[in-house]
């Protein structure tokens, strides 16, 4: 996933004197080291993992018309290769030349050719041409990212790999249980190799340093981010991906503690039904402006630049300070101003992405009714309402100021 030009041992992981402190993207490329990768099929076991999957990934990939994917965790090709026995077109990508050689070496055994590129994710764009209809990142890899910008970066870069309505596949481990309850697997689903331990040797906030140890004795370890499942969430929507659809083990249904893994199924452009039967009700001013809001591009900047979350101005106290930490600052001092309670009713009038709205719901426990004029921007609103389990507290409604569909008198603030 990360490239850099470190020398690195092939038969031996460093992490220095200080193991728990290597937290770096950078490090990716020096854990997997060839004796490692050697053992890494054995990790998996290919048969049981395909038994345990099934057709899951493929049905998916069908059902939303997908014939060219780009996979940019190949590892040692276990997917690449189901895939293109599948009949998809596949590009295989990833950060670990060692990691490249064994897919390419493995895809050989099965008669196929894979088409390969060593990039980084963060670049992915440079060494990556062309458009995909779907982007896997698989194998609990997107844990390898320590920094929330390189996390961005990243999945900025797989939304740009994407045709517009093309989608990304990304799993991850259920570090929310690990951390919040403690580490169990049920060593069915992902890493079904037999007689191999693979625990956490540490967990923190910030790192989940997992040992593996294999019968002949050898033990490896990888340090990686315990990413959070809402967390993840949370960046792909604010990436600008429309719909987020999260699967537990393979499971439409689940609760949350039981799960190893978790797989989100992201759409690049949601297609809402409401969009097609607006345009008539709004004026050819507002309806010009509400086309702006719905478009990919406007979408996509707002997001990224602004986070999802609040106003487009914003009360800086130094003129290095991020956007969206004054842009809250703002929301926070016009709210000292009232007199807000659980009884009290607010109009939040240009609602964008609700980040005003979940604020005061969530510090004066207040409703809001949100106003808003791109369906685009108000279904990710209702979705991280949801998130946040704030749907009882803040209603969500598509219209625009010049005719508010609210009753009169029936709101304390504007």
């Amino acid at each position: 996933m990360s490239i850099n030009k470190q020398k690195i041992n092939p038969n031996r992981q460093e992490y220095g004197n200080d193991p728990l402190g290597v937290r770096d993207t950078s490090h990716y490329q020096a854990e997997y080291i060839q004796s490692f990768v050697s053992k890494w099929d054995e990790l998996i076991s290919w048969e049981t993992r395909a038994k345990s999957e099934g057709s899951f990934f493929i049905d998916i990939l069908k059902q939303h018309g997908v014939q060219k994917v780009l996979d940019v965790a190949t590892g040692t090709g276990f997917h690449s290769i189901r895939l293109l026995q599948a009949g998809f077109d596949v590009v295989s990508a990833d950060g670990s030349p060692e990691m490249l050689a064994k897919a390419f070496e493995n895809a050989r055994s099965h008669g196929l050719i894979l088409r390969t590129v060593q990039a980084d994710w963060r670049w992915l764009n440079r060494d990556i041409h062309g458009k995909f209809d779907a982007v896997i990142c698989l194998g609990n890899s997107f844990t390898h990212l320590f920094s929330e910008q390189d996390r961005r970066k990243a999945l900025a870069e797989f939304y740009a790999a994407l045709n517009h309505d093309g989608i990304l596949i990304l799993d991850q481990r259920n570090y929310d249980t690990i951390l919040d309850v403690g580490f169990s697997s049920k060593h069915i689903y992902y890493y079904c190799g037999e007689n191999i331990k693979a625990e956490p040797e540490h967990i923190d906030e910030g790192l989940a340093r997992f040992k593996y140890e294999f019968p002949d004795s050898s033990i490896y370890h990888l340090n990686m981010f315990p990413l959070r499942k809402n967390y993840t969430r949370k960046l792909m929507f604010e990436v600008a991906f429309q719909r987020i659809k999260t699967y537990g083990d393979f499971q439409e249904t689940y609760h949350q503690n039981e799960q190893d893994f978790f797989i989100h199924v992201a759409e690049k452009s949601y297609k809402n039904p409401t969009l097609e039967n607006s345009t008539m009700k709004y004026s050819p001013t507002v309806n010009t402006a509400r086309e702006y809001y719905n478009s990919d591009s406007a979408d996509s900047f707002y997001a990224k630049m602004w986070g999802g979350e609040d106003i487009h101005i914003g009360i800086y106290e130094s003129e290095n300070e991020p956007v969206f930490d004054a842009s809250r600052r703002t929301v926070e001092t016009m709210a000292s101003h009232l007199n807000l309670s659980k009884d009290t009713v607010v109009l939040d009038i240009g609602a964008g992405y609700g980040g005003a709205a979940r604020y005061l719901a969530q510090t004066f426990g207040c409703r809001v009714k949100c106003l808003n004029l791109s369906e685009i921007q108000n279904q990710r609103n209702r979705q991280l309402n949801e998130e946040k389990n704030l749907t009882s507290l803040i209603e969500v409604i598509d219209g625009s100021f010049e005719d508010i569909p609210i009753d009169d008198n029936s709101v304390d603030f504007v």
